[in-house]
């Protein structure tokens, strides 16, 4: 971790000049903080804060989605003076001693070794806070534990982007750093999203609690509210990089609109038609377009056959109609006493946040493959 000791100084002493401004100025003007730390003290009236002391017990440092940029957890006792007011003159004080944790956002500039954080911008950790603290922290370790799923940056922008030449509105913003954001943040979305039902499958996916045999032998389904979870972040993961697919499309189709203007057009857009016809009518001039050819048959058709009951339920399918948690407990009631088919289905659990894992894989090279597509075409149209 490139966070050390004098990190954690320059914490202390943002905190301790001034006689605690930083404290005074989220405890004096956040009502939620003056309910959690002053609860009985009345909400109605103007009061103020001085600190006296600080006694620091913890510090600590959890890297985030982005690998320079760190939150600094710090734990301390501080002793001062609440100051109550009447008519913007001070009424009375009393002395009160509050025990306070307190998240700040920081960055990194590995350059100068040296941490950049807005003063004002910190959070301070109320009993519910601290539990949502400290399970996005769990879910930070399994976000970052996921280094097959690579991230998209900035600087892949800078590298890539150089044919920006926009001929309209839509395509100058689509064209812009803004939309490559867009792209980014769907690409961060979907591994968010994997995290989360990554760190919920260590604790799902155990169908069989116990076996009843009265009135025959059958098999209780045991569907928890972490199988639950697990299955709902599934299901916003395969969304999420649906999504992200069809936000490369609409880039592409900026600088390549297919001459079959029935089947692609602004209004019936998506990844799947629209690489079918690029593939279909540039065949003939060179362009490699072997990874997108491998790409439609294997990954993504597999991510639409998880995707498509999702969204539009299937009558006619055998095994999956729409979302997962009432498909699953259909399924189980009608097979109720078939092991083996309930096996089935609990496998199909288990082995589903390794498929969208495998099928994300290929986010990051699918950006560069298709901004080198663009690339390509634009070379290919020039040389007609």
């Amino acid at each position: 971790m490139p966070i050390i000791q004098r990190h954690y100084d320059e914490i202390k002493s943002e905190f301790e000049k001034d006689k605690g401004w930083l404290l005074r100025l989220h405890l004096t003007n956040k009502q939620y903080l003056i309910k959690e730390f002053l609860p009985e003290y009345p909400h109605d009236e103007s009061i103020g804060f001085e600190a006296k002391s600080f006694d620091w017990y913890e510090f600590s440092n959890t890297s985030t989605e982005r690998e320079d940029v760190f939150i600094i957890r710090a734990s301390f006792l501080v002793i001062g003076s609440l100051i109550f007011y009447d008519q913007l003159k001070e009424s009375s004080r009393k002395e009160i001693t509050l025990d306070i944790t307190a998240e700040i956002l920081c960055t990194y500039y590995a350059d100068s070794g040296s941490i950049l954080y807005i003063r004002e911008d910190l959070t301070i950790l109320t009993g519910d806070l601290k539990k949502i603290s400290s399970f996005d922290t769990i879910v930070l370790r399994e976000f970052n534990n996921l280094t097959m799923l690579k991230p998209l940056s900035a600087g892949i922008y800078d590298k890539t982007w150089s044919f920006n030449e926009p001929t309209n509105k839509t395509h100058e913003f689509i064209s812009s750093l803004d939309y490559f954001y867009e792209i980014e943040n769907m690409n961060r979305q979907a591994k968010y999203f994997i995290a989360l039902a990554n760190t919920y499958s260590h604790y799902a996916n155990d169908y069989f609690p116990r076996v009843e045999v009265e009135p025959f032998i059958h098999y209780r389904l045991n569907l928890t509210s972490h199988d639950r979870r697990y299955l709902d972040y599934c299901t916003s993961a395969i969304q999420s990089m649906y999504v992200y697919w069809e936000r490369i499309a609409l880039l592409i189709y900026q600088y390549y609109k297919p001459k079959n203007h029935k089947k692609v057009n602004d209004k019936n857009l998506s990844f799947t038609k629209l690489m079918h016809e690029i593939i279909k009518e540039q065949q003939a001039t060179g362009i490699d377009l072997g990874w997108f050819e491998d790409f439609l048959k294997d990954y993504h058709s597999k991510l639409q056959m998880l995707r498509r009951p999702l969204v539009h339920f299937r009558i006619d399918s055998a095994h999956h109609k729409g979302s997962y948690i009432p498909m699953i407990h259909t399924r189980w009631i009608k097979n109720i006493g078939n092991k083996g088919e309930l096996d089935q289905i609990e496998n199909f659990s288990k082995k589903l946040i390794e498929e969208i894992i495998d099928l994300a894989k290929r986010c990051h090279d699918g950006y560069e493959k298709s901004i080198q597509l663009i690339i390509d075409l634009k070379s290919a149209s020039a040389s007609i």
